[in-house]
């Protein structure tokens, strides 16, 4: 019988580990994409790693065989801004990465042993509740989470559009007269707050009932207040009768060196509830197509939960591609 791997939080895990046990791995926005290669996608996945290491809230935990082989790494921190506002410590899983050959099995164990270590650590440390974000393909992690008292949450999907690839100007999207868009000044503050009650109704906060009422629609409030304290160049208007109408949080991720393309992200939309189920929705996302064209953008990429069907079926309607799937888990302490 093969013995369970060890498991301990490590404070300088060697690059080269990251690397080998990357080169494996084929799971996430980046390598499940068959339009991208998946040796660049990997070695962007293993430098995102490396680079989040820095941060000083950041942890990780390795798997170790008895051999000394690395079997697993789960990467994790201390969440500050989550537990300042819901008001008490929460921990976020950043990755999960077990070694593929060694089948089902063996990977199961390898999670298993990472997250036991990592259980350890939540209780040493008060922690309250922790998310984890995983790819839906990976099994043995997904069970091992399951089998470590982790709770489901929602299933969410990353899709993109190609804009090198659609049509903007021939049927349907020709259909749409696109809108003027604009960056966001600091006075939009208000309207896009405005916009928030009931907007995220269908998303993971919500699906919680352990996370107090008064923290979900105020957590969206807080993320937009950072998001115009610390990125307002990443906010998109869209006016009409010179009042914001619609607003995305779209910021620019320049992947040239690794893939020859810029991406961009949505990363969230709000819309005056007043429009909502009256073609805004189709209008605007057109309209960020156009704009981000011309700012020189091949990839839109856009992320919800499949519980969104109004959103769900909008992105069909414009030709987004689903590219991976993830599955959102808490676990409660």
């Amino acid at each position: 019988m093969t013995s369970h791997p060890e498991s301990q939080i490590v404070n300088n895990l060697d690059p080269s580990a990251i690397v080998r046990l990357v080169g494996e791995y084929r799971f996430g926005r980046y390598c499940e994409d068959p339009d991208l290669p998946l040796a660049a996608s990997r070695q962007l996945m293993a430098e995102e790693l490396k680079a989040s290491l820095k941060d000083p809230a950041a942890r990780c935990i390795q798997a170790l065989a008895q051999t000394g082989e690395l079997r697993g790494v789960l990467f994790f921190r201390y969440s500050k801004w989550d537990s300042d506002h819901f008001g008490f410590k929460v921990a976020v899983i950043s990755s999960i990465i077990i070694d593929e050959r060694q089948g089902y099995q063996e990977g199961a164990r390898a999670a298993g042993s990472l997250l036991g270590c990592f259980d350890g650590w939540c209780k040493e440390n008060s922690i309250r509740c922790v998310f984890a974000k995983i790819p839906a393909l990976d099994l043995p992690v997904l069970h091992s989470l399951e089998n470590s008292g982790f709770q489901y949450i929602e299933s969410w999907i990353w899709n993109k559009v190609d804009l090198r690839k659609i049509a903007l100007d021939t049927a349907p999207l020709a259909a749409v007269q696109p809108a003027p868009l604009r960056r966001a000044i600091p006075s939009d503050q208000p309207f896009m707050l405005d916009f928030v009650p009931g907007a995220f109704a269908s998303h993971r906060f919500h699906a919680d009932p352990r996370i107090p009422e008064d923290k979900k629609d105020s957590l969206y409030r807080k993320w937009i207040e950072t998001a115009f304290a610390e990125g307002i160049q990443n906010i998109v208007v869209m006016e009409q009768d010179s009042l914001p109408v619609a607003f995305m949080i779209t910021p620019i991720t320049d992947l040239t060196r690794t893939f020859g393309l810029k991406f961009t992200t949505l990363r969230m939309a709000l819309l005056d509830p007043a429009q909502r189920g009256k073609g805004l929705g189709e209008k605007f996302f057109i309209s960020l197509f156009r704009h981000h064209k011309k700012e020189g953008v091949d990839i839109v990429d856009s992320g919800l939960t499949l519980r969104n069907l109004p959103s769900l079926n909008l992105h069909n309607k414009l030709r987004f591609k689903v590219v991976s799937t993830i599955v959102n888990f808490h676990r409660w302490y």
